[in-house]
């Protein structure tokens, strides 16, 4: 709930993705599309993105914890939700170096 009150995309994108669907269009009708501020953090994050080894939201899958979707980047980590586990924050250095996560 709180990621939800938080969130700078669009909501509709964001409770879509978090229910495992995709989406990557804009609503025009939540409040961060009508302020123009969705629009805004995505460029910003599609610029964030090209410097990361795993695009935010980008499906991967991890050798022990399977199936997952990168939810977001702390410092030198990237938290990643897996479908069996939870949510986990990795050392994205050793992930990239070990090979551990794959796009899927």
């Amino acid at each position: 709930m709180k990621a939800y009150a938080e969130t700078l995309e669009c909501r509709r994108h964001f409770l879509l993705n978090y229910f495992g669907e995709a989406s990557d269009t804009f609503c025009d009708n939540c409040d961060n599309c009508k302020t123009g501020l969705s629009r805004r953090h995505f460029e910003k994050k599609t610029k964030e993105d090209a410097g990361r080894p795993f695009p935010v939201d980008a499906k991967v899958t991890h050798r022990k914890f399977g199936a997952g979707v990168v939810r977001r980047y702390e410092g030198d980590k990237v938290v990643i939700l897996f479908d069996t586990v939870g949510s986990k924050e990795l050392v994205t250095e050793v992930v990239v170096k070990e090979g551990l996560v794959e796009v899927v």
